[in-house]
């Protein structure tokens, strides 16, 4: 049984037409690329990509880091037609993230598929530029990441100590009041108003979010990739419902002050400067980024990057004092000496409780509560650490990568305070610790989340001894993996401390 003429043209048509697609994709490949692995035409090293994290049962952030020790701390690959560039080291990060050509964002496939505005996080060029500088120069004005801003955050922390005292005795889940603690601190520079725990409008709106998170995947690119809502139309779908159940309780807030709204009067919160701003627009006639179109995402972007991530790291906190009762000691015995009993902690105590701040620190390391940043994209082709790297590729740092480098890091995975003092006991900054990015689109809310997670941990840990119930499950340092990498539910009981 042998094959027929007409079968083996058809072999070798298919064979040179795959020969041709391949020399193709290779004479278009530019030229001086970061090095990395190789992957198919057309859908690159993506199948390579998701069946080696799914075989290895490793992370995307500690598979890439895995990848960075094999080609270096600049590498590329091709992801579905995308050239995707990753970075793992703190100087490549640095670098690229300084480089105004890099500081682009790619867009959002389901941004644009629900027609929504860019918002702040997502916008790029003079839209981003125009957006940014109205939120920092608003966000000032109410004091945001200033000194005089703590009184408002120790009013939220006086509630969450209200709260948790209630539960002396019992187990429950941290979590929750962190979250509610941290978003009440935004609610009432956004919205000129304080939620309560049991506010089910509210627990709905932070549960959209959280979820959110976590559907967006660890780098946001299902919400980058237009094919996602093909692939993984389940998720694709669950993501769009949180984000309209998140953006619908943003609408219904402008709304209400759109009603409620006179321009005589001082504006009481962002979404009253920001309808401001539009009116002045208006009277003047003049084009301007700042408009009703782009109120609900931005208000959405500040929102939830200054609460997830707070939240987040002070539930790590938490879990570390609870997993090293010796550090958690230390930390109390340090603030007993230089606060005393008979007050909470302040601000102006910080630069006389060294082991306390190393210990946020060291938190916000191994925590890596951002583990893989929010992709940047080339506006124009450009070079870093030597290569080039072409208009419209898609740039990745690898944070995680960063915070666990053994390099700087010896034995990144022990959580150890200690490496941020120096010999003499005081606390150090090291730059490559950057919970809240680098460079041209660092947080702007780094200032206020600083604050927070100094007047939430040393409040709480003033008050309170943290340990883990005798009838709980085994502390896991095993989080969720979404844009924010937040701990598995777990358990926790207090004492109050004299």
């Amino acid at each position: 049984m042998g094959f027929s003429v007409a079968s083996l043209d058809i072999q070798t048509a298919l064979f040179c037409l795959a020969a041709f697609l391949i020399v193709s994709w290779w004479l278009r490949r530019p030229k001086h690329l970061p090095p990395g692995p190789w992957g198919w035409p057309l859908v690159g090293y993506l199948p390579n990509l998701v069946i080696s994290i799914y075989r290895s049962g490793l992370t995307s952030y500690v598979f890439l880091a895995k990848l960075a020790r094999k080609y270096g701390s600049v590498f590329s690959m091709n992801l579905g037609g995308h050239l995707v560039v990753v970075l793992d080291k703190h100087d490549a990060v640095k670098e690229a993230f300084n480089n105004p050509d890099l500081s682009d964002r790619p867009g959002v496939a389901i941004y644009k598929d629900m027609g929504l505005g860019e918002g702040l996080i997502q916008a790029s060029g003079e839209p981003w530029k125009h957006q940014r500088r109205f939120a920092l120069t608003t966000l000032r004005s109410f004091g945001v990441g200033k000194r005089s801003f703590e009184e408002n955050i120790a009013e939220e922390a006086k509630y969450l100590l209200e709260e948790v005292t209630l539960l002396e005795g019992t187990s429950f889940d941290p979590q929750c009041y962190l979250t509610n603690a941290t978003a009440n601190v935004l609610c009432c520079v956004l919205f000129g108003q304080r939620f309560e725990c049991t506010d089910s409008t509210f627990r709905c709106l932070l549960n959209s979010l959280h979820e959110g998170m976590k559907l967006a995947g660890s780098s946001a690119l299902r919400v980058f990739f237009p094919t996602t809502k093909y692939f993984l139309p389940t998720i694709y779908k669950r993501l769009k419902q949180c984000l309209s159940t998140y953006l619908e309780f943003m609408d219904n807030a402008i709304e209400k002050h759109e009603q409620e709204f006179d321009a005589e009067n001082d504006p009481n919160d962002y979404i009253d400067v920001y309808l401001k701003e539009i009116q002045m627009a208006k009277k003047l006639s003049v084009e301007s980024f700042i408009d009703r179109h782009n109120l609900a995402p931005v208000i959405a972007d500040i929102f939830g990057a200054g609460t997830d991530t707070t939240s987040a790291t002070l539930s790590w906190g938490i879990l570390f004092m609870m997993a090293y009762p010796e550090i958690q000691r230390r930390v109390q015995k340090e603030l007993d000496s230089v606060v005393g009993r008979n007050r909470l902690p302040r601000l102006a105590d910080k630069t006389e409780l060294p082991f306390t701040c190393a210990t946020l620190l060291e938190v916000q390391r191994i925590g890596s509560i951002v583990p893989l940043g929010l992709i940047h994209y080339s506006s124009n082709d450009t070079t870093l650490a030597g290569y080039k790297i072409p208009k419209g590729s898609v740039v990745i740092s690898n944070l995680w990568g960063v915070h666990h480098d053994p390099e700087t890091w010896p034995n990144p995975d022990q959580f150890n305070p200690e490496r941020f003092l120096d010999d003499y006991g005081d606390v150090m900054d090291r730059e490559e610790v950057t919970p809240f990015s680098i460079g041209r689109r660092v947080c702007i809310g780094e200032h206020l989340a600083k604050m927070e997670l100094f007047i939430f941990f040393t409040h709480l840990l003033h008050k309170f001894t943290f340990k883990k119930p005798d009838d709980a499950p085994p502390l896991s340092f095993e989080g969720i993996n979404g844009i924010v990498y937040s701990p598995q539910p777990f358990l926790t009981r207090v004492s109050r401390r004299e």
